[in-house]
């Protein structure tokens, strides 16, 4: 797990002028939608509202929630410091090789985003 960590904070520190899918980034592009506080929060929407549609009991909490969701995003200042994220890290996402170093697999979702966010993700 340790040397898994090293690895993490190796891809952390890659920093880019701006946040995105890295194939685009490396190209030069730039990812649509603003800003990546824009993004998140966008993403984190629809998947309440994903949330809301399986069932009533999240459905009822919905407001609420958008409600939280939005004012914790008012609260967050726009940030120029890009980091490198796997973007579905989890268990099936590490495999260990013969010598025993950790090897991440499926690295295409890989994300560039606020380095923030990137430790935050890393911290789960």
């Amino acid at each position: 797990m340790a040397r898994l960590g090293e690895s993490l904070g190796v891809m952390h520190e890659c920093a880019a002028p701006t946040f995105g899918k890295v194939a685009l980034v490396d190209r030069g592009g730039r990812s649509r939608g603003g800003s990546c506080e824009e993004v998140v929060l966008r993403g984190a929407v629809d998947d309440l509202a994903e949330a809301a549609s399986r069932g009533r009991w999240m459905a009822g909490a919905m407001d609420e929630l958008d409600d939280v969701l939005h004012n914790l995003a008012a609260e967050v200042r726009p940030r120029s410091r890009y980091g490198l994220i796997h973007g579905e890290l989890g268990p099936d996402h590490v495999l260990v090789d013969r010598q025993g170093e950790p090897v991440l697999i499926d690295i295409e979702r890989s994300l560039i985003v606020e380095f923030e966010l990137s430790l935050a993700v890393a911290s789960l």
